[in-house]
């Protein structure tokens, strides 16, 4: 089965999506109208997922992986032009300061995971989800608004090859049926896309909207690596 993991971050990626997102990041479940956390694709514009943030539950060693090349669960067109970060997963760490968890590559933040410094685990669980992938990309970072982490959703590409522990899918992933994805208004202008009444994530408008639905169109379960930031707003890592 592919999975798409985003970001509480949520993580949309190849696993079947870790968009981030996400990073990023635990992967919340929303079986009614409401929103879930979002994966993790970096609102902020530096890379993070959404605002990367995540938090997770209990690991497990072998999550599912998606088939497909470029990681995502299968071929065809993927947005373009694409918000997309290229990394070398062995160059991948997670730092802690000021309530966040930085994922990054090098000196270029990937995604966060916000929580205090007993949140390691959140920090491990949103590296295990990067290391797995040589790319995170993003719909949604350029959005202006307040709660902007809820409007970003992040997805995973190029699997590295590299097995790491991931919270457990019972707990962290939510599946959906990919073929019955739909795009409608959900107030404050903005969009989402949904199975049913299954709401998969919120974006800023029709366009990243239609684009989050390519992408999750490509996947059948969506997972998450949650947090969120000071003020409540959920920044979840998102991955498949």
């Amino acid at each position: 089965m592919s999975v798409a993991c985003m970001a509480m971050r949520r993580f949309l990626a190849p696993w079947a999506l870790l968009a981030t997102a996400a990073v990023l990041a635990a992967c919340g479940t929303t079986q009614n109208n409401a929103t879930p956390p979002t994966a993790t694709l970096d609102p902020s514009g530096t890379g993070g997922v959404g605002t990367p943030a995540a938090t997770s539950e209990a690991p497990v060693s072998n999550p599912p992986t998606s088939s497909g090349s470029g990681g995502g669960g299968g071929g065809g067109s993927w947005p373009s032009p694409e918000d997309c970060i290229s990394y070398d997963p062995n160059s991948v760490t997670v730092v802690y300061g000021g309530g966040v968890w930085s994922v990054k590559a090098g000196s270029v933040e990937l995604v966060r995971v916000y929580g205090g410094p007993d949140a390691q685990q959140q920090g491990k669980d949103a590296l295990a989800v990067a290391k797995r992938y040589k790319k995170v990309c993003f719909i949604g970072r350029g959005n202006h608004r307040d709660e902007k982490e809820l409007y970003v959703f992040e997805y995973w590409r190029e699997p590295s090859g590299i097995n790491t522990t991931l919270p457990d899918p019972e707990d962290a992933c939510s599946s959906y049926n990919k073929n019955n994805l739909t795009v409608d208004e959900s107030g404050d202008n903005a969009y989402r896309v949904k199975d049913h009444d299954h709401v998969l994530q919120e974006f800023d408008t029709k366009q990243d909207a239609n684009n989050g639905k390519l992408v999750l169109s490509k996947y059948s379960r969506i997972c998450y690596v949650h947090s969120e930031t000071d003020d409540g707003t959920p920044a979840p890592i998102t991955y498949a």
